[in-house]
């Protein structure tokens, strides 16, 4: 099931947005309470976390930011690796 949401998401990102032309000097300014936010939420990579629910919470938060101008594929993909730490961020 996760596979298919996974392959469904990706085919509907690129459709969405041509991220093989995007700019990766994409820059913004994250709030502090974005960040602690995101801090809250952070992935270990451990066997008792739920991947599947981390990546639903982040894009919850990420569906909150609203900046016109910014591709939000772009940003979830800027994003989303502060979400991670210890052995998931390696």
């Amino acid at each position: 099931m996760a596979e298919l949401i996974s392959k469904e998401y990706i085919v509907k990102a690129r459709t969405e947005s041509n991220l093989s032309n995007a700019s990766n000097d994409m820059n913004i300014e994250l709030s502090k309470e974005f960040l602690m936010e995101l801090q809250k939420n952070t992935y270990h990579g451990m066997l008792h976390e739920d991947v599947i629910d981390h990546i639903a919470k982040v894009l919850e938060i990420l569906d909150l930011i609203n900046n016109p101008g910014v591709d939000s594929h772009q940003l979830r993909m800027k994003v989303f690796p502060l979400s991670l730490t210890d052995d998931a961020r390696k």
